[in-house]
């Protein structure tokens, strides 16, 4: 039984039951609330399920107007080829969900979050060249890749 459920599990049902409420309250009789007629809505009105990220607006219009106007005397001199752009990420490979659905009642016990990570580099150079990833760990070999040969692994 899987108890890890996506929201658009429960936002769709709501979405439903309010069309039906509204279909019944114009008096409309020939109406069904089904999946495949919440799927059509979703595809002609462009609605989509996602997840609002905080980043885009952490940096002020001001500050990149300035920062496009002073980045071309900063480049001035160096080749195109070693001109890049990186940027990190974190896999938590051990991590376990932090939120589920629990019956009113049931006591719901999480565990310490496990902090167990790796860090990758990515970049990319102004004419699109993509070097290999850069993976930064704790240990030069660790346990999840015992059994993997590292030279054939894709990153430095």
């Amino acid at each position: 039984m899987n108890i890890f459920v996506n929201a658009d599990q429960i936002i769709s049902p709501l979405l439903k039951e309010k069309a039906l409420y509204f279909s019944k309250e114009l008096k409309i009789d020939n109406f069904t609330d089904s999946d495949g007629w919440l799927d059509c809505l979703k595809k002609r009105q462009n609605i989509n399920y996602k997840a609002i990220p905080g980043e885009p607006a952490s940096v002020s219009i001001e500050l990149t107007s300035n920062w496009k106007a002073v980045l071309p005397s900063l480049l001035k001199g160096y080749d195109m080829n070693d001109i890049f752009n990186p940027d990190e990420t974190r896999i938590f490979f051990k991590a376990l969900p932090n939120k589920t659905l629990v019956f009113k009642g049931n006591n719901c016990k999480g565990t310490k979050v496990s902090k167990e990570r790796l860090t990758v580099l990515l970049c990319s150079s102004v004419l699109g060249e993509k070097p290999p990833p850069l993976v930064i760990g704790k240990s030069k070999r660790p346990r999840c890749f015992l059994k993997l040969k590292l030279k054939n692994l894709p990153t430095t």
